[in-house]
């Protein structure tokens, strides 16, 4: 697989935002979206399941393991990775652009449906709406009212999975503010979510 980083911190998005997490980032993506948290520029290392298995044991005390990326989906052997975690008793997230099929994954997915200020809105596999359940997450993370409206359009393909509306990053919140005021305007059924570590400021 392709690696970009792995390392230990808190989660900072979605329903299990606040955990202790180890973190696998690889390197390649479908996409480059403004905000992405992902250094491309970056070494990429070769390393083989085992291999990854073997750093994610060494991390005491750690029961969770966030896949992520870019997008992980790319790597050939992404779903084998999940999986065999899952049998070992982690608790897993895979972090994905919602674009790749998502049917394989054993643990939670968190789907990243980009809005227009992505620039890669229309990029979404709608059947991957189909196959989520009740314990995945379906992320929009929102810059504007067009992002906002975009997103609250395809609510209608939510069957199943906590829907989490995300501002883009501001250091007064400014966006989480107007976001936060709009769905309670609208009594959307979803929730308001920060990225903690841009809060904490931590990795």
């Amino acid at each position: 697989m392709n690696i970009n980083e792995m390392y230990l911190t808190l989660q900072g998005e979605g329903t299990t935002a606040g955990d202790i997490t180890y973190f696998i980032r690889t390197s390649r993506c479908n996409m480059v979206c403004p905000w992405c948290d992902t250094n491309f520029k970056s070494p990429t290392r070769k390393m083989t399941v085992d291999e990854i298995i073997k750093e994610v044991e060494k991390q005491e005390g750690c029961h969770a393991v966030c896949l992520t990326g870019g997008e992980p989906l790319l790597e050939k052997d992404a779903i084998e990775l999940e999986n065999k975690l899952v049998e070992m008793g982690y608790l897993t997230v895979v972090e994905t652009n919602g674009s790749m099929d998502v049917s394989g994954i054993r643990g939670q997915v968190s789907m990243d449906v980009k809005c227009p200020g992505s620039t890669h809105d229309g990029f979404i596999k709608l059947e991957n709406f189909d196959v989520l359940l009740d314990k995945d997450q379906i992320k929009f993370v929102i810059g504007d009212l067009v992002d906002y409206d975009y997103a609250k359009s395809m609510l209608k393909h939510v069957k199943k999975g906590q829907v989490l509306f995300m501002p883009v990053w501001d250091d007064e919140c400014k966006m989480a503010k107007e976001l936060g005021k709009w769905i309670t305007e609208d009594r959307l059924n979803v929730r308001l979510a920060l990225q903690l570590h841009k809060i904490l400021n931590v990795r």
